[in-house]
């Protein structure tokens, strides 16, 4: 390559790479970039448990905000945890205020053995505790 082709060449590299720059998403600032909503469940069985759960749940969150929404995923989470990739402990229940009833193994036998650290759960709104853990006989507390 001759000298003339070189200069030519690192030119339009350098072109490029200030177009590059130029590229701004003047949408929403760097730090408030929309983070995805949803694990992709095929992603999750790639993964090892504690790397969804140290590196990406944090950056996904799932709200819930009625005490129905949060019974039918305590429910289903009982059922089959693997299939949410995340411990309960990591949802945000910050906006429900009404707890009472929602590990209630009357309803859902399976609760009768439910003990999973939930100190991480925000329940400062809550009002209505009322048999939260109702016959949940396996519940320490933690």
């Amino acid at each position: 390559m001759s000298p003339s082709q070189n200069t030519r060449k690192r030119k339009r590299e350098e072109e490029e790479d200030q177009d590059d720059e130029d590229v701004v998403d003047t949408k929403m600032p760097a730090n408030q970039r929309q983070q995805p909503q949803v694990l992709d469940p095929a992603l999750c069985v790639l993964l090892p448990r504690s790397v969804v759960e140290k590196h990406i749940m944090p950056f996904i969150t799932h709200i819930f905000t009625s005490k129905a929404k949060l019974i039918e995923a305590v429910d289903r989470y009982v059922a089959n945890p693997s299939a949410f990739n995340y411990r309960i402990g990591l949802w945000d229940v910050s906006q429900i205020t009404d707890f009472s009833f929602v590990f209630d193994a009357e309803r859902n036998g399976a609760l009768r053995r439910f003990n999973e650290d939930l100190s991480e759960w925000d329940v400062s709104n809550g009002t209505n505790f009322s048999y939260m853990f109702n016959k949940c006989r396996s519940f320490n507390g933690d």
